[in-house]
């Protein structure tokens, strides 16, 4: 039984903005570089390695032991393939009050901010695509309606995010060279607004949206036995655009908020037989920020005014990665256990800061200075330890668990546990034994 799985792994840089995604616990465990079915059957290039005869579905409960439920189902309609998945929850109340002169007092708002995700696949010969959508309330994210007063107020506090993404394989050789893009809106709003008799008397808006464009390719150039080597790159654009209407009679132009990046990515796989595999990713993120701090000018009632002052900020940055990832058979092809460690090295770069006084009335500069600050700090870098079991109860049903106990365990330089330090030693066994304990079912026939 082979487990490596050639995943694309631009699209996990791409892929970022979004706080749900449908991971096996296997990737989990393996500090994301080992998966099984439940990481392709959503991917634009890796869906025909699920190959299901009839139906491939799983059913997950989080990762982190929360009450999210993730749900996957996907079928061959030969040539096609199709699949669904949703994960997470939302929970919304309403609630109606009624005084002594018969005026109702209507307020909804979010109790939770779990948030939901939901994604459909098309795949045919060798291309594949998906739509992805998002929903996330934040904390007061609330609307309440009082007739009495004929007054409307709004706290439109949330994220909304769709994404499109394309993926084609293409054989080159004996190597298998995969490559897909993205466009996607990734939208938080944070707007407070108040209508009388349905009219604005009050707003605040500092709400935006990011245009997402995203690009990857990856192919394994080199493989000998059971040595197996892959490259990837993936970039990754964000254009943010902020609200223009910021308040009452008041818009704003001007302000910027964009990042570039580009990730490059190699992994090397050992897996001399079926029983055991081995492997080692590392990569860097490298990205420039572009941003202006407040708007360039806001334009109330017909009138323009500047702002006096504006910070420019350019900022490059590196942040290299290392993982590794170990999986073992304890009772062949049954049993599987895995674990890994991600080494979180500290973000290297430099701010290129150039601040500006203005005339208020034209906009034009009358003094600037410059400053260039270099960062780097060695506190940031850390060691996480992640373990996991995958049972195939049979050919057909199979259940992937996420069970931090070396994490518990260990930490880089000692133990995460404090059964020593007047902590009941309840909790210490439910850190132990229950605490970030996740488990997927999965079924294909």
């Amino acid at each position: 039984m082979k487990l490596l799985k050639k995943i694309l792994v631009g699209a996990v840089f791409m892929a970022a903005g979004f706080a749900f995604a449908q991971t096996s616990m296997m990737k989990r465990s393996t500090a994301t570089l080992f998966g099984t079915d439940v990481d392709d059957f959503m991917s634009v290039n890796d869906w025909s390695n699920v190959q299901p005869k009839n139906m491939f579905g799983y059913l997950g409960y989080g990762q982190s032991g929360q009450s999210n439920i993730e749900l996957g189902l996907s079928r061959m309609f030969n040539p096609f393939y199709m699949g669904a998945w949703f994960g997470g929850r939302v929970e919304w109340t309403s609630k109606t009050e009624t005084d002594n002169n018969g005026k109702n007092t209507l307020t909804n708002k979010t109790n939770e901010t779990d948030g939901a995700e939901g994604k459909v696949i098309f795949g045919i010969n060798n291309l594949g695509f998906l739509a992805d959508v998002r929903f996330k309330p934040n904390t007061g994210n609330s609307y309440t309606k009082t007739d009495a007063t004929n007054t409307e107020v709004s706290s439109n506090k949330f994220e909304f995010d769709t994404t499109i993404r394309a993926g084609m394989n293409l054989p080159v050789g004996e190597m298998l060279f995969k490559t897909s893009g993205a466009i996607g809106l990734r939208s938080k709003a944070i707007k407070d607004e108040t209508k009388t008799n349905g009219t604005v008397t009050a707003l605040t808006d500092t709400g935006y949206t990011i245009l997402d464009i995203d690009a990857g390719v990856s192919f394994d150039f080199y493989k000998k036995g059971a040595i197996t080597q892959n490259a990837a790159l993936a970039l990754d654009t964000d254009w943010t655009f902020f609200a223009v209407d910021t308040g009452v009679n008041v818009k704003s132009f001007g302000k910027i908020k964009n990042v570039i990046g580009l990730q490059p990515r190699w992994e090397l796989t050992f897996e001399p037989d079926a029983r055991f595999a081995f492997k080692m990713g590392s990569g860097v993120t490298m990205a420039m920020k572009f941003e202006s701090n407040g708007y360039d000018y806001t334009e109330s009632s017909g009138t323009k005014a500047y702002n006096a002052s504006r910070i420019h900020t350019t900022t490059l940055y590196f942040v290299p990665d290392l993982e590794l990832g170990m999986s073992y058979f304890i009772v062949p092809a049954k049993f599987r256990f895995n674990m890994g460690a991600a080494l979180a090295i500290p973000e290297l770069g430099w701010d290129f800061i150039k601040n500006e006084t203005r005339n208020t009335a034209t906009g034009a500069v009358t003094a600037s200075t410059g400053t260039v600050n270099w960062k780097f700090d060695s506190e940031t870098g850390h060691v996480d330890l992640s373990s996991g079991f995958t049972w195939y109860f049979s050919k057909n049903v199979t259940a992937d668990a996420y069970w931090n106990l070396l994490g518990n365990l260990f930490t880089a330089f000692g133990s995460n546990l404090h059964e020593g330090d007047g902590i009941e030693i309840t909790k210490t066994l439910n850190k132990l034994l229950i605490h970030n304990f996740g488990v997927l079912i999965t079924v294909k026939f």
